[in-house]
């Protein structure tokens, strides 16, 4: 089923010197872009690959809740038992991927949602997941804590990334292309992601790598613990 009502993004919680102005501003520019995302985006697909999109949701069951749906790349790999929700911050987005499920026949419900502020009650969820998405949310932990609120006791977050690479050549060019890809694409491609998930107080478990450590999915839970890396 789908959702036909979708409402409006709510501002991100916000720490340090994030503008409360930003989650507006990323709304502004996927808007431009949503219907040639597909196409923009068509290496970076390639380089994850479908056996890591595959992975997000093996064993899944329950709830599940996709933030950062964007076009709805990943709805052909949705388990059909799911109770499946997705949302993103970009109206004209969620309006593709609502034209994408209906074409696949995918069950989901649809939402325009910051995932800073996703309009949840806690502990809704036994999966979540997400791909290529918290490269260009204005405040990742913030949006991380609130993957933790509305994950289920026992429940699990499956995140495909791209991050800053830890090589001692290509991290420093990362660092310098960053301000230019943010200013024109509007997502970062020298985040220190897992900084941000252990500051929000998840615990990685699976950490595979891959392309020079570039991309990497992750999987992780509630607490605290140590990242296991599997290239």
């Amino acid at each position: 089923m789908r959702s036909n009502d979708v409402p409006e993004a709510r501002p991100a919680t916000t720490t340090g010197a994030v503008s409360l102005r930003e989650p507006g501003r990323q709304v502004q520019r996927y808007a431009r872009r949503a219907r040639r995302y597909d196409r923009e985006t068509w290496l970076v697909n390639a380089l994850i690959g479908r056996a890591w999109r595959r992975r997000l949701f093996d064993g899944a069951a329950g709830r599940l809740l996709e933030v950062g749906v964007g076009t709805g790349g990943n709805f052909r790999f949705y388990p059909p038992a799911l109770e499946a929700h997705a949302v993103d911050l970009t109206p004209a987005m969620v309006a593709v991927a609502e034209e994408r499920a209906c074409d696949l026949g995918t069950r989901v419900t649809l939402s325009a949602m910051d995932v800073c502020a996703l309009d949840f009650p806690d502990a809704s969820f036994d999966r979540i997941v997400a791909t290529c998405v918290f490269c260009s949310v204005p405040d990742p932990v913030a949006g991380f804590r609130e993957l933790r609120r509305v994950l289920r006791p026992g429940g699990q977050v499956r995140l495909i990334e791209h991050m800053r690479p830890e090589s001692r050549l290509l991290g420093p060019i990362f660092d310098r292309l960053d301000g230019p890809f943010y200013r024109r694409m509007g997502f970062h491609i020298a985040r220190r992601t897992l900084g941000a998930i252990a500051e929000a107080g998840l615990a990685v478990r699976v950490d595979r790598v891959r392309l020079f450590g570039i991309f990497h999915y992750l999987e992780f839970e509630n607490g605290a613990g140590s990242s296991c890396a599997v290239s």
